[in-house]
């Protein structure tokens, strides 16, 4: 069961890497008044408080399995589209894309073949972090009530639930579903930081 929380996890984060890596490919490619919309789309989603809409949202739609990954992914994913952004910016000014559009290259083809396959590390990197932000919000939410309802195992039910009320008696049983989380999270960042360096050409060029 914990393995599939894992999946679960792994399942918001996905859904939440690929509408910020659509929304920051589109924005960052097609530049003007399209990148001018979408960014203040994403600058009203990023001024959301995260955690009280996301309880706000569970609350009306229920706490079920697919509801709390459906919603976690679709609010978060405008937030990281930032970072793609940036990097589409600088690679639509290469001289390989403009030789792309001077060969008569359609514009979905100049993203997919020549622009994406350079974005492909940060989007890694980027989806490892996410993955750890992901596990963090649902145990924020699981200690505040509105998680996953019991069989389903999550620490942060741990840390509410048996953690606060044998805290004197058993300190282990709310210190070590704190440790899982922070290892969990930690490690999910490393493991972003050693994808980058191994698959950013940049970096490798630089040693």
């Amino acid at each position: 069961m914990r393995v599939n929380r894992r999946v679960n996890d792994g399942q918001a984060a996905a859904i939440n890497e690929a509408i910020g890596c659509l929304i920051g490919l589109l924005s960052g490619y097609h530049g003007g008044w399209f990148d001018k919309l979408f960014q203040r789309v994403v600058d009203i989603f990023q001024a959301l408080p995260q955690l009280v809409v996301l309880i706000a949202l569970l609350g009306l739609f229920g706490s079920g399995l697919w509801q709390m990954v459906i919603t976690i992914g679709l609010l978060g994913g405008p937030g990281g589209s930032r970072i793609i952004r940036g990097q589409v910016l600088t690679t639509v000014q290469r001289p390989f894309v403009e030789a792309a559009r001077v060969t008569g290259a359609n514009d979905l083809r100049i993203m997919v073949q020549h622009v994406l396959p350079n974005v492909v590390p940060l989007i890694i990197f980027s989806a490892s972090v996410r993955i750890g932000a992901v596990i963090l919000l649902e145990a924020s939410l699981s200690f505040l009530g509105f998680g996953l309802p019991p069989p389903f195992p999550s620490w942060g039910q741990m840390l509410t639930l048996d953690g606060r009320e044998f805290m004197r008696r058993a300190p282990g049983v709310a210190i070590y579903p704190g440790i899982a989380i922070g290892l969990a999270v930690f490690s999910f960042n490393v493991l972003g930081d050693a994808l980058r360096d191994v698959l950013d050409p940049r970096l490798k060029s630089r040693r």
